[in-house]
């Protein structure tokens, strides 16, 4: 495991506490300014090598071996050069979990969806019928006149 972080150096001389630390460090982090890694690993400690076992053409064979205990440290690999504060997946989880919630409603409304198309069918048409009745009043109002 390796993951990037913020050092610093603090003093016993800071004045507010080291507030000023750890409002640096905190920008530093936001603006994705690491200057250090954390890792962790596995170590064999006072490691002894005993007897080497090989295998060849299906013949076993042993070879004993002296060793006098050593340690075992693997070498680290450096984070990714990432962006931790990526908010474009965070945007596509949001998007992903909205297209997830429409479709779920959809299937829970199906039995009624119908008629909910048809009342805001109805409700869209309304000025348009009320303004053609007004028509339809004004254009018998005159041939009653004639």
């Amino acid at each position: 495991m390796c993951a990037p972080c913020v050092s610093s150096y603090c003093s016993n001389d800071s004045i507010d506490d080291g507030k000023t630390l750890v409002k640096t460090n905190t920008e530093n982090w936001g603006k994705g300014n690491f200057n250090a890694y954390v890792a962790q690993e596995t170590l064999y400690l006072d490691f002894d090598i005993i007897s080497l076992w090989f295998t060849a053409d299906g013949v076993e064979t042993e070879i004993p071996v002296v060793s006098s205990p050593f340690d075992v440290i693997s070498g680290l690999t450096p984070p990714l050069d990432e962006n931790y504060h990526n908010e474009k997946q965070k945007n596509i989880i949001a998007i992903i979990i909205a297209v997830i919630a429409v479709i779920l409603l959809c299937v829970l409304l199906a039995p009624v969806l119908p008629y909910i198309i048809k009342g805001i069918v109805w409700v869209v048409l309304l000025p348009f019928k009320a303004i053609g009745a007004l028509f339809k009043g004004i254009g018998k109002a005159f041939k009653k006149k004639e």
